[in-house]
């Protein structure tokens, strides 16, 4: 897995940085400028977390207001269906290429019952649930990582013939001595982006680290 990937400049906001409890501690992740995190703590919460990343992206001008509100809804209904499926943290990223702002959504949860020993047992149970995934995995000092990715096509419609987003889904099974193990989610419609994207996801969750007081 290719771990180099360096973003454009953008704004990091100093609530996004992803901290759970691990085997030893405080685990954390890297994120890029124009990632923000809302930690699935209870509804009051999160809503106040959505409009503090909805203000910070869209900005507070009246003539927005109606894409302020589609986009608040659209993130509680996602950060709901993640907590019912068990994952503690939703992460949003916006980044700014160009003209284009690449989006998408990242989910993710401790996995205790990850093992030194997982990594085979992980990929081929990936494997048999998803036969038209790519699935992979990797050693590395102290750890394993498996990856499975899954893409639709470019051009897709829903059963009643509309057309549809398509759909980039990265996801990854991570152990590491020391921190134990975590499970990610990575979705974007971009899919014709997908190798640059699936580099900035590797390296994104190849971060796990310890996270030291001081």
């Amino acid at each position: 897995m290719n771990q180099v990937f360096k973003t454009g400049i953008g704004t990091r906001d100093p609530k996004s940085t992803i901290g759970m409890p691990g085997e030893g501690g405080m685990v954390a992740l890297i994120l890029p400028p124009n990632w923000w995190v809302i930690p699935l703590g209870g509804p009051v919460l999160v809503k106040k977390r959505i409009r503090e990343i909805v203000a910070a992206r869209i900005g507070k001008d009246e003539k927005f207001a109606e894409m302020r509100t589609r986009i608040r809804t659209d993130l509680e209904k996602a950060a709901t269906m993640a907590a019912d499926a068990g994952y503690t943290q939703v992460v949003v990223f916006a980044m700014d290429l160009a003209n284009v702002s690449i989006s998408g959504s990242m989910l993710n949860r401790q996995n205790p019952a990850l093992t030194p020993d997982s990594a085979d047992d992980i990929a081929a149970a990936i494997a048999h649930a998803n036969p038209l995934a790519q699935v992979v995995s990797d050693t590395f000092d102290g750890g394993w990582v498996v990856r499975s990715i899954k893409e639709t096509e470019i051009e897709r419609t829903d059963p009643e013939g509309n057309p549809i987003l398509p759909e980039l889904r990265v996801e990854y099974t991570i152990f590491k001595e020391g921190l134990g193990g975590m499970d990610l989610v990575y979705f974007t419609p971009f899919v014709t982006l997908k190798e640059p994207l699936v580099d900035l996801f590797d390296a994104v969750t190849l971060s796990m680290h310890r996270v030291v007081a001081g």
